[in-house]
């Protein structure tokens, strides 16, 4: 018999589980009277349990995150839609419920740094008056195929979720390049299970998604016959794996190999909270005054005097040698995110030209007169953008992922939340298009090679506000 060892992350006593049953003797098959007292031999139940290995999380943190499985049907995506469609959540399940293990390399050395997940799939049975969970089948159809079927199936995208909390400060020993810190505090959800009625399900304030798998559950009701039989679908549960929105690997969890762990690994979710840049002015002589660079949400534009900020989204360095550097960080109040309804209200111009499938928070890296040693003040004259071949600079904040959907659609952009240059002509919103970090070795700014100056002059409704002159 294969046993699995469930070791709690706390130490204590481990505890074993027979999770899988060898069926290569007779004795393992279930016997079963008829009505006649003859003899009946049924195989055991298939195998319900799937596994996930996290990557660089512990037991203990993963202990603090809780999976989703909603149900949807896969669809590509582009900056602003997502074709993709997503149902309500079937099920979740906390991880702290779950079997827990510290893996061991094929040495047989502990991997203190990864866990090792296991989870036994509830029941559905189309029909029943009784089962573990709730689904809606859809009918399967084959394109390009004249074959009949009578088979229905559910996709099920497996996410995770936890409460995060970014905090942001100035490092002691202020260096170049090296002047802020952001750290992220993970711990336990507090959104509660959302209704059936819900699509696509909003977390609460505070929660967010930090992963989402490219391995799905599908459910498959019917007669698995002809060509979509040989596709490797068994009835009940399956595994695929999905490229780009395209099925490239179908497993029966009955009978795993490849898709047999499901790898977690948050990186690539984890998001920007911090950037700097690098330049220099285009000409050493202009403006030919103390100067300071600030960041300002497009709402200031728009002479919103009750948009107030908290300091601390951007910092201010003085030109020295006609070199300046600037951070940006932290996460934007709410109140300065790019929503849908922005499509037709006074923020439509701004919405136009930014808008992206999730929450933007839109920025403006300005220069502005102040004299030498002064407080940089939200009224100072504003006398340039900050540049990039000629184009003027905004840094924009993804806002990091609270449904189902915007995880699925980093996954497909290939995007990260947090902050990301783009730029562009403010009114045309075509000419706008995300500026590349820089990659030279021995750089540690995330962007290099910008400029203030005359080149890229801002628009008129940007130079002053209501409180200047």
């Amino acid at each position: 018999m294969l046993l699995l060892t469930i070791l709690a992350c706390t130490g204590e006593t481990p505890v074993y589980e027979n999770f899988t049953l060898d069926i290569s003797t007779l004795e393992d098959l279930e016997v079963v009277l008829d009505d006649t007292g003859v003899v009946i031999e049924t195989e055991p139940p298939k195998n319900n349990i799937i596994a996930f290995k996290s990557i660089g999380i512990d037991c203990e943190t993963m202990a603090t995150k809780t999976l989703t499985f909603t149900e949807m049907f896969p669809g590509r995506a582009s900056l602003t839609t997502l074709d993709a469609n997503f149902y309500a959540e079937a099920f979740r399940k906390d991880v702290s419920t779950l079997s827990l293990e510290t893996p061991t390399d094929d040495s047989g050395t502990p991997e203190p740094d990864n866990c090792l997940i296991s989870m036994e799939l509830p029941t559905f049975e189309a029909g029943a008056a009784e089962t573990d969970i709730e689904l809606e089948l859809q009918d399967v159809t084959l394109s390009g195929s004249d074959d009949e079927i009578d088979v229905q199936w559910s996709f099920l995208y497996p996410a995770m979720f936890s409460k995060q909390e970014v905090s942001c400060s100035l490092n002691e020993v202020q260096i170049v390049g090296n002047r802020i810190t952001c750290e992220t505090l993970y711990t336990v959800g507090t959104t509660s299970t959302p209704s059936r009625e819900k699509s696509d399900p909003k977390l609460t304030e505070s929660d967010f998604y930090e992963w989402g798998s490219e391995v799905l559950l599908v459910y498959l009701n019917g007669d698995i016959t002809g060509s979509f039989g040989d596709l490797g679908y068994e009835t009940g549960w399956n595994l695929v794996r999905l490229d780009q929105s395209e099925i490239s690997l179908v497993e029966p969890v009955s009978n795993l190999d490849e898709l047999s762990e499901i790898m977690i690994g948050i990186s690539e979710f984890q998001s920007k909270d911090h950037i700097d840049v690098i330049g220099t002015m285009e000409d050493s002589s202009w403006p030919g005054a103390a100067f300071s660079i600030g960041s300002s949400p497009f709402k200031w534009f728009e002479y919103d005097e009750t948009a107030e900020i908290e300091s601390g989204y951007s910092s201010i360095i003085p030109s020295i040698d006609n070199t300046w550097t600037f951070d940006i960080y932290d996460v934007p109040a709410v109140e300065f995110f790019l929503e849908a309804e922005d499509e037709n209200n006074e923020y439509a111009e701004y919405y136009a030209q930014w808008k992206s499938y999730v929450p933007v928070a839109p920025f403006i890296p300005l220069a502005f007169y102040t004299e030498e040693d002064d407080t940089l003040q939200l009224n100072d004259s504003r006398i340039g953008a900050l540049c990039n071949n000629s184009y003027s600079m905004a840094f924009l904040y993804f806002q990091r992922p609270s449904r189902p959907s915007e995880v699925l659609w980093y996954q497909l952009m290939d995007l990260k939340p947090g902050w990301q240059a783009y730029v562009g002509t403010h009114g045309d919103p075509s000419t706008w298009f995300k500026v590349n970090e820089s990659n030279t070795f021995g750089v540690e700014f995330n962007y290099t090679n910008l400029s203030i100056g005359p080149s890229c002059l801002l628009p008129d409704s940007w130079i002053s506000w209501s409180g200047n002159p």
